[in-house]
């Protein structure tokens, strides 16, 4: 879209990401729940393509967004807070995307490894009649 300003994609997109924040700080009472749903949140990202540096671009931008909304109530202890929280989330995340993208390399090996026996299989299977007809003429 050409203005992300008014982009209700980009509206739904902040408004997810508000939401997970949220919920986040709700669940600070509760990490043995948070960070298992950090992570399945953060794996899910592997099918938006996401990569590790977004998460600070992401980071900066709500850093930013705060900042803008918060003005003068945005003070040095609220920006710790949030540099500590908003770490936490990422590092959490990311070690999620990262526990997808190594479960999806060995998906892919994993086929790939089937591929690769189901053609030798076929080619053998090929060969040894062949083989056997030679052998026998």
């Amino acid at each position: 879209e050409s203005d992300i300003y008014n982009s209700p994609a980009m509206r739904r997109l902040f408004a997810r990401i508000v939401n997970a924040v949220g919920s986040c700080v709700m669940g600070l009472a509760d990490p043995a729940t948070m960070v298992p749903w950090l992570l399945q949140l953060g794996g899910r990202h592997i099918g938006y393509g996401a990569t590790e540096p977004q998460w600070q671009v992401v980071l900066e931008a709500l850093h930013l967004t705060l900042r803008d909304a918060l003005g003068a109530a945005y003070t040095p202890d609220v920006v710790e807070a949030w540099n500590r929280m908003g770490s936490f989330i990422a590092h959490v995340m990311v070690e999620g995307l990262r526990q997808a993208q190594e479960a999806a390399a060995r998906a892919h090996g994993d086929a790939a490894s089937l591929v690769s026996r189901a053609s030798s299989a076929t080619v053998a299977s090929v060969e040894e009649p062949e083989a056997e007809a030679l052998a026998i003429h």
